[in-house]
């Protein structure tokens, strides 16, 4: 299997998370650090984690709106593929699910660009 970091520099995410897995885990845990892994194939998902991280330090980080956007915009079909990948769940619980995400998604992105702006680190691209 390639390693990611074959494909990428090492990032800040990348470092986070190699000491997230060095804890104890639950199986829950892990299977939450292999989907986050995944995701980082994603150039703008891996701007958005190292961010997030950097600027969680205290160091503030701006970032663009279209980096935010497509960083949402993955994990919401990630999720998505997730549901749909489901076998224990019926096609109208699928599509309820779908809906709940699409919705909490929103959500998130409202919120998170609504805290870049206040604090002068979302950059209007």
């Amino acid at each position: 299997m390639e390693n990611i970091y074959d494909r990428r520099p090492l990032t800040f995410a990348d470092i986070f998370l190699n000491v997230l897995e060095k804890m104890n885990q639950n199986e829950e845990k892990e299977v939450y650090i292999r989907k986050i892994r995944i995701l980082m194939n994603v150039p703008e998902f891996t701007k958005f984690m190292n961010c997030c991280l950097i600027n969680a330090i205290g160091i503030k980080t701006p970032i663009t709106e279209s980096t935010v956007d497509k960083a949402i915009e993955c994990l919401r079909h990630y999720y998505e593929d997730d549901v749909e990948r489901n076998t224990h769940l019926s096609s109208e619980q699928k599509e309820n699910q779908k809906d709940l995400n699409r919705n909490y998604m929103k959500f998130c992105l409202t919120t998170i660009k609504n805290f870049l702006e206040s604090e002068n680190l979302l950059i209007y691209q």
